[in-house]
C-alpha cells in the first residue's frame, strides 16, 4: 500500500515511496479473499447499487461525490462517508434509465438530497 498512497500523496508529481518494483518472478504466489462489507461499506452499497439497477449507480455516485467532497472540506468524518451515501441511496427514487436526461435528474435529485443529509452527520 506505500506506492499507492505515495503515489496519491504526490499528485501530480511522483515520489519514491521506498518500495521496490513488484517482481512476479520472485513473488509468485498471490491469495485473495473475499472483501469484508463491514471493513469496506461502500464496496457493499456499489453491488447494492448495481443489483438495483437502473438510476441506483448514478444515485450512488453521486451521492459519492458529495459525501467525499464533504468530508475532504472536513464537513463530515471519514467514518460518516458511506452512512450519508446509504441514507442518500436509501431515501431515493430508483427509476429506470431511458434517457441521458433521467441519469442528469436522478444526479442533481441526489446531490441535493445528500447535502441536506449532510448535517445528519
Amino acid at each position: 500500500m506505500r506506492t499507492p498512497i505515495a503515489h496519491a500523496l504526490a499528485w501530480p508529481e511522483r515520489h519514491d515511496s521506498g518500495v521496490s518494483a513488484l517482481d512476479f518472478m520472485l513473488n509468485n504466489q498471490l491469495s485473495f479473499e473475499l472483501p469484508s462489507y463491514d471493513r469496506f461499506p461502500c464496496l457493499r452499497l456499489a453491488y447494492e447499487a448495481l443489483q438495483a439497477k437502473g438510476t441506483a449507480p448514478a444515485i450512488l455516485n453521486a451521492a459519492n461525490e458529495v459525501a467525499v467532497e464533504a468530508f475532504l472540506t472536513g464537513d463530515i468524518s471519514f467514518t460518516a462517508i458511506p452512512k450519508l451515501i446509504e441514507k442518500t441511496l436509501t431515501n431515493s427514487d430508483v427509476v429506470a434509465v431511458d434517457s441521458i436526461d433521467t441519469v442528469l435528474q436522478a444526479d442533481a435529485a441526489t446531490r441535493k438530497m445528500a447535502t441536506q443529509f449532510m448535517e445528519l452527520f
